[in-house]
């Protein structure tokens, strides 16, 4: 119950919760949070006009995302991978939910700088689609993430608490390819605007329709 309190006091730009958590005050961030907002209600708004609503899950596999930490020190991180359900609500839109196991994270071999961390990234947005053949779509979306990530930092006056928990926007590209009318191959690249060092990644799977 706290995360989603967390992220709902991170999607207010500029009003702080009792809770904790506000959204940088970035206007390029701003106006895409607000641009999410509009078609997410847009979303809403079309379903009881959609004629060809579907439903959909995917499991899939990316890259790392060691580039969200400043560049020293050895790290050590696992290979992300979670899964995802949408909701296709007219020919060419979907909402979309997620969940990325980001998995533990080390840093060793730097002086007062050392972390163990593990977490999460859940993340929710719209995603658009091209037919450009029979079996091929191109992709492309918009949304908000939240990740919460926390452990322990390694320093010279001992161990300490550590919390690396973010919260903003993402953005991605990509194609599916149809193997028949329910399975088909996905695969695009997805950045997230991480404070400070935004990151991006290839990422892979299948996905079930129905």
């Amino acid at each position: 119950m706290s995360r989603t309190r967390d992220l709902l006091g991170q999607m207010h730009y500029g009003i702080p919760f009792p809770w904790g958590g506000k959204m940088a005050p970035f206007p390029l961030r701003a106006q895409l949070m607000r641009i999410l907002s509009a078609a997410l209600l847009l979303a809403i708004a079309s379903f009881a006009q959609a004629q060809d609503q579907r439903f959909y899950a995917g499991f899939d596999v990316g890259g790392k995302l060691d580039g969200r930490f400043d560049d020293f020190g050895k790290l050590d991180s696992d290979t992300p991978f979670g899964g995802h359900v949408g909701w296709q609500f007219t020919e060419i839109l979907s909402v979309e939910v997620g969940l990325i196991e980001v998995g533990d994270t080390t840093r060793s071999a730097a002086t007062d700088a050392g972390f163990e961390l593990d977490g999460a990234l859940y993340q929710v947005g719209l995603v658009g689609r091209i037919p450009v053949a029979e079996q091929w779509e191109l992709l492309g979306g918009i949304g908000a993430f939240r990740l919460d990530e926390d452990g322990k930092a390694l320093t010279i006056a001992g161990i300490r608490p550590f919390d690396n928990s973010d919260s903003g926007y993402f953005v991605e590209a990509g194609a599916r390819f149809r193997l028949n009318e329910d399975w088909a191959l996905r695969a695009g690249y997805r950045w997230y605007d991480f404070d400070p060092n935004s990151e991006g990644h290839v990422t892979g799977g299948v996905e079930l329709a129905w």
